[in-house]
């Protein structure tokens, strides 16, 4: 089991491939012409554009996309805030408001203000209020200073509160390492597979027997199906984890650069996932990230 390493928000190796740069110019060339034509950038195409960050930060800059063609492709927040990160002074007044009901992009905003030492829209104090429902990032991300306060203030809070929130179940079993986990708190965490999956290190790092991981039941999206496959969490469950994340290409090529399996292994996940997404807007990405990695030639997906 590996515990440590930090959590993938916005999958990018699907765009480490020796096409990229092709694969770009044909996505910037589709929406210039849309404009040249005064037609609509078509959907898949915009889904598409918000997984190459960079280039859809530069063609908002250059206001080349209209206003609903601007909700389509900002429609995922963790998509959004990687393109807002690849330009926050030209993006800031435009992106980061649709992000503040959304926590994983606040605490990405507030991380990245404390790394860069630029001026954001809002100070940390500002930031740190929009987490007030998030306990678990409410203390992860006050200054160290502040947090045997809050610390107090949330342990407390989180045995009258468990049952309202993911966050606020595995703030309480964090805090309360003598606390058993039942069906009752991990069916609250299983409303969110992020905490769930956090809970699961939790439990697994403290040793917890057998007949409390069972009540883990299977992650069904590629995110967290991706984090408990690569930290080895639930080894016997595997092939139903590969299943997961297969369901989405970003996700699959994020594993298959750390899975260490052979280009025959390869192949036979390509060839599940392009049967299960065949009309997926990455798939030509994947196409170019798998021959990338060492896949062997096979029928080229449309770019």
């Amino acid at each position: 089991m590996n515990a440590t390493q930090p959590i993938v928000r916005f999958p990018q190796a699907i765009l480490a491939s020796s096409a990229r740069e092709q694969l770009e110019e044909k996505l910037r060339r589709a929406v210039v012409d849309c404009r040249a034509t005064h037609t609509s950038v078509a959907e898949p195409l915009l889904r598409r554009l918000a997984w190459h960050p960079g280039l859809a930060a530069e063609l908002l800059c250059a206001e080349l996309l209209t206003a609903k063609e601007i909700e389509t492709l900002l429609s995922n927040p963790d998509a959004a805030c990687s393109i807002l990160l690849e330009n926050y002074a030209g993006l800031c007044k435009q992106i980061e408001p649709r992000l503040l009901n959304h926590p994983p992009s606040v605490e990405r905003l507030l991380t990245d203000q404390r790394t860069t030492h630029r001026t954001g829209l809002r100070t940390e104090s500002e930031y740190l209020r929009l987490l007030r429902l998030d306990a678990d990032r409410r203390y992860r991300l006050n200054s160290v200073i502040d947090r045997p306060i809050v610390l107090a203030s949330l342990r407390d809070e989180s045995e009258m509160r468990w049952g309202e929130s993911p966050s606020m179940a595995y703030f309480y079993l964090v805090t309360h390492e003598d606390i058993p986990l039942t069906s009752q708190i991990v069916s609250v965490l299983g409303e969110d597979e992020e905490y769930l999956y956090l809970t699961l290190r939790l439990a697994l790092g403290r040793r917890r027997p057998d007949s409390e991981i069972a009540l883990f039941g299977d992650f069904h999206t590629a995110p967290w199906a991706f984090h408990v496959l690569r930290d080895r969490l639930l080894p016997e469950r595997a092939s139903a984890l590969v299943d997961a994340v297969e369901s989405h290409p970003a996700w699959v090529a994020q594993w298959w650069q750390i899975a260490g399996w052979d280009s025959a292994q390869l192949e036979k996940s390509y060839i599940r996932v392009a049967a299960n997404c065949p009309r997926h807007e990455l798939s030509p990405e994947l196409y170019w990230f798998f021959r990338t990695v060492g896949g062997a030639p096979l029928q080229r997906t449309a770019a």
